[in-house]
């Protein structure tokens, strides 16, 4: 888990500045092929020491939920599903035993790779504990090699996006923020042959707001229930970081 801890500090905007000046003294006091390395090694703590200065001078840029992050992770728990705006996201363990597609994944290329989408299948929900109750839900993915310069990565056939599920990449960093996942479907491509899938994208069903029940309402009671059991997310583990 602490790979996805670290993609949570390399991807949040309060701590950005911090982190980019830790970097470049790290390239500073070390030789180009060891920074990276000791910029991964020494950041937690170095950023814990920044924000205990910033609560011991009453800086305004001091927030608890700052403190939990540099605090570090306390505990993981793992999970087969879960819901990220209205949208229902299954592992790859379950999904493979649903008729319908609730793994595939698509995240917006960025940073470096602006021009470069990514696309995956989601392995494992995350959901990352911090002090005070802190938490952050991410997904674990297995990321599909989308990279055009690459002979038999991808393949747009009349403005349709083919990707060989059987070529991967960024095997060492796994990891997203649930809210960063698109939803969408991978279909047979029976043109391009074994281990390909064109890539359809979609509109969500709509989700509805649902009106609270009436507490009194022996009858309303009962269609909650059978609702809720319906419903019932199962196949949960946890792991102690």
């Amino acid at each position: 888990m602490e790979v996805a801890h670290w993609f949570i500090l390399n991807n949040c905007d309060e701590i950005m500045a911090y982190l980019d000046e830790h970097e470049e003294m790290m390239k500073r006091e070390h030789p180009s092929h060891l920074y990276a390395k000791k910029h991964h090694e020494l950041f937690p703590q170095s950023f814990l020491n920044y924000v205990n200065k910033l609560k011991s001078s009453n800086s305004p840029t001091y927030s608890e939920e700052l403190y939990n992050l540099a605090f570090g992770l306390i505990w993981a728990e793992l999970f087969s599903s879960c819901h990220v705006n209205g949208i229902k996201f299954l592992g790859t363990a379950r999904d493979d035993k649903s008729c319908t597609q609730n793994s595939s994944v698509h995240v917006p290329g960025g940073g470096e790779s602006t021009d470069i989408d990514f696309y995956g299948k989601l392995t494992t929900v995350v959901q990352l504990l911090y002090k005070d109750r802190y938490q952050v839900i991410m997904f674990k993915c297995r990321w599909f090699d989308t990279n055009p310069s690459r002979q038999g990565s991808v393949k747009i056939d009349h403005g349709l996006l083919s990707v060989n599920i059987n070529r991967t990449w960024y095997d060492d960093d796994l990891y997203i923020l649930a809210n960063m996942a698109i939803h969408i479907v991978y279909l047979d491509d029976p043109k391009a042959g074994s281990g390909w899938k064109v890539v359809q994208k979609m509109d969500q069903r709509n989700v509805y707001a649902i009106p609270e029940i009436d507490p009194t309402d022996n009858v309303a009671d009962q269609r909650a229930e059978s609702s809720m059991e319906n419903d019932v997310e199962t196949l949960r583990e946890t792991s102690v970081i």
